[in-house]
Order: C-alpha cells, then structure tokens, then sequence
C-alpha cells in the first residue's frame, strides 16, 4: 500500500464518489474532465514522419503532447512550469503541437514504421517532467512494467491490470495513457494473437454501482478519431470497458482482463484488450 498512500500525498485531485450525468445518463460514479483543445489529424501534417505505407504510427507522442498539453493549460490546479519546446518544424514558432509531436518521435525513439515501445513511452514521460523544476512521478501500470517506486515492490506495479487502479488514477486527473493490443483469433492455434498496438488519453470514467468490476466507461482522446467537425466541449469519445471473462480463457493472453469496445476499437475480427496506463503526475 504505500504506492497508493505516496500518491495520495502528492495527487491534489480528490476522488469522485457521487452521481455524475454524462450524454444524458445518470451514473452511480464517475469523473470527467476532457480538455477543450483539438489536435486531430496534426499527426498527417509531419509528413517526414509517417510510416513508408503512408500512414501514421505517431499514437504515442500525439498522446503524450495531448496529456501534458491537459496538465499545463488546463488542469486545475495547473503546472505552467513544463518546459516548452524548441521550433522543430522551423516554422518560426516553437512550441506548436506539431513540434510537441515532433519532440517527443524523437525523445521516445518512436519508429516511423513500428511505432513507440512501452517502455519508451514511460521513459520519455519521465524525462519530460524532470527537465522543468518538478519531481517526476511516472510509472507503467500493468504486466509489463518494470519499474516500481522506490519503496515499493515491483509487483505493486507489474501486474494484470485492474478496472480500479485505472480509475484511480484518472480520478486524481494525472496525466493517463492507456494502451491497448490488437489481437486476432487464429482458428488454427485457437488462441488470441497480437498484431499490433495503440496509445490514446483517458480522461474521465464513469460506472453503475452494478457494474463493480467488470465494466465502465471511459472518456477517452484517440488520435485516430477526426473532431474537428464538433463543438469543443465534445473532443472526446465515450468507450466501453468490459471483463474478457466471457472468453474461452485458455485462448486469452495471461497478460489481460478487459477489452474496450465503441468509436476507434470496433474493427471485424480484432480485439482491443488492455495492456497498460501509463501515468505520469509532476509535484
């Protein structure tokens, strides 16, 4: 337990453990505080950067600019000491999100045609934060984390994670990245197989009391989902959360309980199962 009661000294954020409406349903519980700043599609403006098919593999730094863009301008209380960054695009402007995008490709080692790993994205989290004048606070959470805080036991960390360690984290509104395997059923080895992977931003959840901890929904920030045809306080999508225990489990992956489903993970025959959040907090 001292992980948890480490950040509860330093989170400023209290839990919200109250009815809460979001799109005309009424919740048990819940939190919401997506930020009204769009970055759709800026990813496809860095055309140096996208994968040689085209296409952008740029989920991790354009959800790492969206977070610490959340903590610094419009998180309350705020953290307007995150440094800025250089003019990387030469444009005669620094720190855009283009360059923000731009920065953290290069600080996270993300590969044009592969995309960022884990333990890169974490890392480069970390070393954002330390370069202002604030400690950093920032871990995986989840089977492949391998880092714990000093005290604590890496098990606290590295573990198949859990529905409330997820909103635990987002209610304190920290800086939430969630990622997620795509995985597709092979008939012949009848198992879920992974093909790939994908980072987004959380933002807020919300839950009946009934749904303990098989289900939820989360408000989510997903770089592939276009918003720029909708009001500013609608730059976010509500996705659905659900225990994979319905699933034949000697096909399932060890490594995860849940799987998401609404705008951005619905594809035939994939899954999206999570993996990890990462979190990543200054104080």
């Amino acid at each position: 337990m001292r992980i948890i009661y480490f950040l509860t000294l330093i989170f400023s954020a209290q839990i919200v453990f109250a009815q809460f409406q979001m799109n005309q349903t009424q919740y048990d519980e819940g939190t919401f505080f997506a930020p009204a700043f769009n970055m759709s599609k800026i990813d496809y403006e860095l055309t140096d950067l996208l994968a040689d098919n085209g296409t952008s593999q740029l989920c991790a730094p354009m959800a790492i600019t969206h977070a610490f863009e959340f903590l610094k301008n419009y998180r309350n209380p705020g953290f307007a000491n995150l440094p800025a960054v250089a003019d990387l695009d030469n444009d005669g402007i620094e720190n855009t999100f283009k360059d923000r995008v731009r920065y953290f490709f290069q600080t996270c080692s993300t590969d044009r045609n592969e995309g960022t790993r884990y333990r890169q994205a974490i890392g480069c989290m970390d070393t954002f934060i330390k370069q202002s004048n604030y400690n950093s606070w920032a871990y995986m959470i989840g089977p492949h984390s391998i880092n714990a805080p000093a005290g604590s036991p890496l098990d606290a960390v590295q573990h198949v994670l859990r529905l409330s360690e997820i909103k635990y984290y987002v209610a304190h509104q920290a800086a939430v990245l969630m990622g997620i395997g795509w995985y597709k059923f092979n008939p012949a080895t009848q198992i879920w197989e992974r093909t790939g992977g994908h980072f987004f931003n959380l933002y807020g959840y919300a839950n009946m009391a009934g749904w303990g901890e098989d289900q939820a929904d989360l408000f989510v920030v997903n770089s592939w989902i276009d918003y720029r045809s909708r009001p500013a306080n609608e730059q976010f999508d509500t996705v659905k959360i659900t225990s994979t225990g319905y699933l034949n489990q000697a096909s399932m992956p060890a490594e995860v309980a849940y799987e998401l489903a609404g705008e951005g993970f619905n594809f035939a025959e994939y899954k999206a199962f999570v993996e990890d959040i990462f979190v990543a907090f200054p104080y």
